[in-house]
């Protein structure tokens, strides 16, 4: 097998523990991770390009998860005074309430999942998926950028 067929494998079972799991809040795990990254992000803007930024995920999946928080009180949005298409993400305060909650769950989750994995190789595995992570993006913007320059389809401009 491999490396990549396996991550997959991962996402794949990632998904199936999320649905059966029960979880208190009414929260997906993705949506406990959002607000995991609002809570960490503090004060500063956030907007729905910073998430599919980090996470990976696609924008319309995104939006997906962002209307489950508004329809579930987690989440408002405000419109930005220069662009109102460009909505902040703003935590509600049943978000804030729910923050110690919220955080604890993702972490009880952790625990349990990995609990046979020594502590040393989850944090060297965690390094090492980052890296991939990093490598992949620089990657793809590497790739987006050849396929932008004329230079490179053998076209004169």
């Amino acid at each position: 097998m491999s490396l990549l067929w396996t991550i997959r494998q991962l996402e794949i079972v990632l998904e199936q523990y999320d649905k059966m799991r029960d979880d208190r809040s009414g929260l997906s795990f993705t949506q406990q991770t959002i607000l995991g990254y609002l809570y960490r992000q503090g004060e500063r803007p956030v907007y729905a390009v910073h998430l599919h930024r980090q996470t990976g995920l696609s924008k319309a999946a995104i939006s997906a998860q962002l209307r489950q928080l508004k329809k579930k009180g987690y989440l408002e949005t405000l419109p930005e005074q220069a662009d109102e298409r460009k909505k902040r993400l703003m935590l509600t305060p049943l978000a804030k309430r729910a923050k110690a909650d919220i955080l604890a769950s993702l972490r009880q989750n952790e625990i349990k999942l990995f609990a046979d994995i020594p502590e040393e190789q989850l944090r060297r595995t965690e390094e090492t998926l980052q890296k991939m992570t990093d490598g992949i993006r620089r990657q793809m913007e590497r790739s987006a950028l050849h396929d932008q320059d004329p230079a490179s389809t053998g076209k004169a401009i």
